[in-house]
């Protein structure tokens, strides 16, 4: 560890890793950007070009808004390249969850001040054009999200699950009696969902969104 940084309980390193699930060996993808140390990496997705998209807001830090823990003085949405360069998307007030559309043209993102946000990408990974996609008094609490197969979206929130199409119409709610934290679909058939003290599961028709990387 670092002298003049102290790992933030929950932190995991301050990095995006790769693990070998038959090894268990961890291999740090990235941890810096321009010199500076990551916030704490807090949800990242796979893109059709094998790009990693990841938000960065300083959630595991003991000090989140000032500190000597603290490197970058903003929350940032960074794009690993295949080519293990580091590029910063943009910077957002409080990022959360991360999402790619299976044609690989929109990103999503959520923000627990202002809702859902989504930019265009272009071919080579670039955002653009960033603009509200459902804004944060539809539904509390946003936190991590997934894509399904067809583009909608599943969002864990204060409340629950909801489902979004890509038009940002809500058509599906999983309520919840605790804040849902984070879900995932599985090759069962079953998304899985994780709430504040316990690990659910609902049967979902929906599929995961699964992009074929060479």
């Amino acid at each position: 560890m670092e002298p003049r940084h102290s790992r933030a309980r929950g932190s995991g390193g301050r990095a995006i890793y790769r693990i070998d699930l038959a090894t268990k060996k961890k291999t740090v993808l990235v941890d810096h950007y321009m010199g500076k140390r990551l916030n704490t990496p807090n949800d990242c997705v796979l893109g059709p070009d094998g790009s990693i998209y990841f938000t960065d807001p300083p959630y595991g830090l003991v000090n989140r808004n000032a500190g000597p823990d603290r490197d970058l003085d903003y929350m940032g949405i960074f794009r690993l390249a295949p080519d293990n360069s580091l590029h910063l998307l943009d910077t957002m007030t409080t990022p959360n969850g991360i999402g790619v559309s299976p044609d690989g043209t929109r990103l999503y993102s959520s923000d627990a001040t202002t809702g859902w946000v989504m930019w265009d990408l272009d071919k080579q990974g670039n955002a653009s054009n960033r603009r509200q996609f459902v804004a944060r008094n539809v539904v509390m609490g946003g936190d991590s999200l997934k894509i399904d197969a067809a583009g909608n979206m599943w969002a864990a929130t204060r409340e629950g699950v909801t489902v979004f199409t890509p038009g940002g119409e809500r058509i599906g709610f999983i309520s919840s009696d605790q804040g849902i934290s984070n879900c995932e679909f599985g090759a069962d058939g079953y998304l899985y969902i994780a709430s504040s003290s316990r690990v659910l599961r609902v049967k979902a028709k929906a599929k995961k969104l699964l992009f074929k990387v060479t």
